[in-house]
C-alpha cells in the first residue's frame, strides 16, 4: 500500500463563535490525528428555521439559529497559525459570489500562512446562498471552469495575463504575488453531476464528493477515469 491509498480522515473547521474556538479547536483536531479541516462558505445555512428547535434538532440547544457562519478565508487564517501540518481548505466556495482573481489572491495569501496545506475547494454555487442576496445564479458551471482556468493562469504566469471567456474576461492582469517555494493551493472541485465530472475528469482535477459511501466514491471515480473500476479509495 502507498501513501496515497491510505485512508485519512478530515472534519470540518469551527464555524461560529466564540473566535476564540477557532485556534483552540484547529489545534485539538490537529492533534487528535485529524489530517484535514474544512470551511464551508455559506450565508445562510441548509435547515429551516422551523426545524431548528431541540426536540428536532440536538444542535439547536448550543446554536440559537442555523445561519451562523464565519466567513471560511478568514477562518482559515486563524486556524493556520495555530497547526502545523493539517490541510485547511474550503468545501466549498464558488465563483458566483467572489471574482476568480479574488479567489486567487485569497488563496495565495492563505498558503504563505501555512505552505503546502492549503486547498482551493470550488463548486458551481447553490441558490440558498444566491438568490436571497439578490446574485444571479447563471451558468454556474461555466463559470466555475472559467474561474478554475484563471486562477491557475495568475498563479502560473509572470506577467500580465490575457483571458477571453464567456463570463469573465481579463485584460493585460497582473497578480504580482506568487506560490511559496512548494507550489500553489491544490484546486477540488465538488463534483457530482455528469458535467462537473466530465469537466473534473478532462482536465484532471480533483473531486470531493461530500456525501455517500464507497459505492458512490467508486461511481464518482469511474465516471471521471472511465478505465479505473476500482471501487473505493482516493480519486483524481
Amino acid at each position: 500500500m502507498n501513501d496515497s491509498d491510505r485512508l485519512t480522515v478530515g472534519t470540518l473547521g469551527t464555524l461560529m463563535p466564540p473566535a476564540a474556538n477557532l485556534e483552540k479547536n484547529a489545534r485539538r483536531n490537529e492533534e487528535q490525528g485529524y489530517t484535514a479541516l474544512w470551511w464551508p462558505d455559506h450565508y445562510m445555512g441548509w435547515f429551516p428555521q422551523s426545524l431548528w428547535t431541540p426536540d428536532i434538532t440536538p444542535l439547536a440547544a448550543f446554536q440559537p439559529n442555523p445561519d451562523i457562519f464565519f466567513d471560511p478565508l478568514i477562518a482559515i487564517a486563524a486556524a493556520a497559525g495555530a497547526t502545523r501540518r493539517v490541510k485547511l481548505g474550503t468545501a466549498v466556495t464558488e465563483a458566483l459570489r467572489r471574482h476568480p482573481v479574488e479567489l486567487a489572491q485569497a488563496f495565495l495569501t492563505l498558503d504563505h500562512l501555512a505552505p503546502g496545506r492549503i486547498v482551493c475547494g470550488l463548486g458551481s454555487g447553490e441558490a440558498l446562498n444566491l438568490l436571497p442576496y439578490g446574485i444571479p445564479f447563471d451558468h454556474p458551471v461555466g463559470r466555475l471552469e472559467e474561474a478554475v482556468r484563471i486562477i491557475r493562469l495568475l498563479w502560473t504566469s509572470d506577467g500580465p495575463v490575457d483571458f477571453e471567456g464567456e463570463h469573465f474576461r481579463l485584460q493585460q492582469a497582473v497578480l504580482g504575488l506568487k506560490p511559496t517555494p512548494e507550489g500553489p493551493p491544490e484546486i477540488w472541485l465538488a463534483a457530482h453531476g455528469p458535467r462537473m465530472l466530465e469537466i473534473t475528469g478532462r482536465l484532471s482535477w480533483p473531486a470531493a464528493a461530500h456525501s455517500g459511501g464507497p459505492p458512490r466514491c467508486g461511481a464518482i471515480r469511474a465516471a471521471i477515469h472511465p478505465g479505473d473500476v476500482r471501487q473505493a479509495g482516493p480519486y483524481r
